[in-house]
């Protein structure tokens, strides 16, 4: 659950902070961000979407069949930064 203060431009600077993100949609309660790999430039797309005091996320790779848990990682960082 989010804290009260909780608004989606803080959720989008703690979501900027992770490697070669950059974001694609915003609205008032929907975010996407697109993370761009260094080395091989694959895409991820990383959404997140406030309902009430919910935050629900959802991060995929767009290619592969693995994303040898970068994915899980992600959403695990933002959670945890979030959290602090």
């Amino acid at each position: 659950h989010l804290t009260p203060n909780a608004t989606m431009d803080a959720i989008e600077a703690v979501a900027l902070t992770l490697p070669g993100a950059k974001t694609a949609t915003k609205e008032a309660d929907y975010l996407r961000i697109e993370s761009t790999s260094k080395i091989m430039r694959f895409v991820d797309d990383l959404e997140l979407k406030m309902t009430g005091d919910t935050l629900i996320v959802r991060s995929e790779s767009r290619v592969g069949h693995s994303d040898f848990g970068v994915n899980r990682k992600r959403m695990e960082a933002i959670r945890r930064t979030l959290n602090e």
